[in-house]
């Protein structure tokens, strides 16, 4: 029987361009007699390339091939069967399954504007997040530059606000910020 971590590996060995030829009664002297998956070498293969692609490090590679000096690691002899698994320790493991990451915080439903103060006059945006309590003498000229926006705005947020301003009511709220 196969143990089951070569066919958790088996399509990641598809990939590696070594051919994968499973328990290979014909190994080569490079391979361990004990070994139970063996792969075929082809032109450009390394130690450190076929260990990647099997979850291995080159040093577990190099201790199942014996016959596999550390200066021949660079440039392994094609056709050549080396063993990738041999079921000791450093050999073909399967990963660790991956935690699916936890789910995210439900977000925080949107910001709602702060409860108006009263008394203001109507109508003013629902959007509103900042207040101005109107007091003698202001203009909306002078509210509009004491906080930093235009007349548009200004008239924009405060739909009560005729044409030329007069109609800003002492004691009343005004909305200066969305």
């Amino acid at each position: 029987m196969v143990p089951s971590r070569i066919v958790l590996l088996f399509a990641a060995a598809v990939a590696a361009s070594a051919v994968l030829t499973g328990p290979d009664p014909a190994a080569t002297p490079a391979a361990a007699p004990h070994c139970y998956l063996h792969v075929k070498a082809r032109a450009g293969d390394s130690c450190a390339g076929i260990a990647a692609v099997f979850n291995i490090d080159a040093a577990a590679f190099r201790r199942m091939n014996p016959g596999v000096a550390a200066a021949d690691c660079s440039h392994l002899t094609v056709g050549t069967t080396y063993c990738v698994a041999d079921g000791s320790e450093g050999s073909l493991e399967p990963s660790p399954p991956k935690t699916p990451p936890s789910p995210s915080p439900p977000k925080s439903p949107p910001l709602s504007p702060p409860t108006p103060p009263t008394p203001r006059q109507s109508p003013i945006t629902d959007a509103c997040r900042s207040w101005h309590l109107v007091s003698k003498g202001e203009t909306c000229t002078r509210i509009e530059k004491a906080v930093g926006i235009s007349h548009t705005q200004f008239r924009k947020w405060n739909g009560f606000i005729d044409d030329d301003c007069s109609n800003l009511w002492l004691g009343y709220y005004c909305c200066i910020g969305v």
